[in-house]
């Protein structure tokens, strides 16, 4: 926020559905998520307006795949969730009609909205230099919402032979980045 020049803005960290709530309540004056929440936002409050889809604003957010101890303590079982990830990513790739329908399934929403949503999603299983660069960028907010007091060593915490071992060409990055 500071280096867009904001002031007097007071950050929160919401889920979609809370935010929707603080949002028509007037307690939040604006939100940035993913459709369709975009979409029932701009319903719950007059006129409110959509001012870019993550689409138009070419910004890229990795979602960390994180496992736990008892899937890290077997590497044969985290290599099976990874294969199952590229499976799925390949899947969606290839066969859009069908994803949509599971995703609109899935969430019990319709079909266009389904479609809208993949239309700004790309999901792609991947470790390159920009998930490196999208962690800081994701650390740098966490931080100014106070969900993360201190930086994490990317060494300790990301673990690139488990997706090298199942998926090597998904494995691009030149350096582990320090986002200090």
């Amino acid at each position: 926020m500071q280096a867009h020049k904001v002031a007097g803005a007071n950050p929160v960290w919401l889920q979609p559905q809370e935010q929707l709530i603080a949002f028509s309540r007037g307690e939040v004056d604006a939100l940035f998520t993913w459709r369709p929440w975009t979409d029932r936002a701009v319903q719950t409050r007059r006129g409110a307006r959509v001012l870019a889809y993550d689409r138009d604003i070419a910004h890229v957010n990795d979602t960390p795949i994180t496992f736990g101890p008892r899937l890290t303590a077997k590497p044969e079982h985290s290599r099976a969730v990874l294969r199952a990830l590229v499976d799925a990513d390949e899947f969606l790739q290839a066969n859009r009609a069908e994803g949509v329908a599971i995703l609109a399934k899935t969430f019990n929403i319709p079909a266009a909205e389904a479609d809208d949503i993949l239309n700004t999603v790309t999901l792609k299983v991947q470790m390159s230099d920009v998930t490196f660069k999208d962690l800081c960028a994701t650390l740098a907010f966490l931080r100014n919402t106070g969900v993360v007091k201190q930086t994490p060593s990317w060494r300790e915490a990301i673990d690139p032979e488990l997706l090298r071992a199942v998926a090597p060409d998904r494995v691009t990055y030149t350096k582990f980045i320090d986002c200090s």
